[in-house]
């Protein structure tokens, strides 16, 4: 079959005009607002990554020990209290209890 027909026969175009095809640039007439005036475009990508001084040391953990129960009953007020606290020190209720275990071991001796 030769290029141009079709079921329908020979394809002529609609008119003389030419066509707009993939290597046409015509994004500056899409990048604009209602009154003409061109949209910056967005920075792509997160950019840099930051200074070693500017990152916070959240990523270092201590090595973990092996953990033992510590089994003990407490009012349930009190288990709210040290909970709630936790929850609003960002940490979890064994690490409040050590480090309340620590500060009061420093202030007897």
């Amino acid at each position: 079959m030769k290029a141009g027909y079709g079921k329908a026969g020979k394809q002529t175009t609609l008119s003389n005009f030419f066509t707009a095809t993939t290597t046409t640039n015509y994004n500056y007439l899409w990048d604009t607002d209602s009154e003409g005036k061109v949209i910056p475009s967005k920075p792509s990508g997160k950019g840099a990554p930051p200074q070693a001084i500017n990152m916070m040391g959240n990523l270092d953990k201590p090595e973990p020990a092996p953990l033992a129960a510590l089994n003990f009953k407490v009012p349930e007020a009190f288990k709210v209290a040290v909970k709630t606290y936790a929850a609003q020190q960002g940490k979890s209720m064994n690490r409040i209890l050590q480090e309340a275990f620590e500060a009061y071991r420093h202030t007897v001796n």
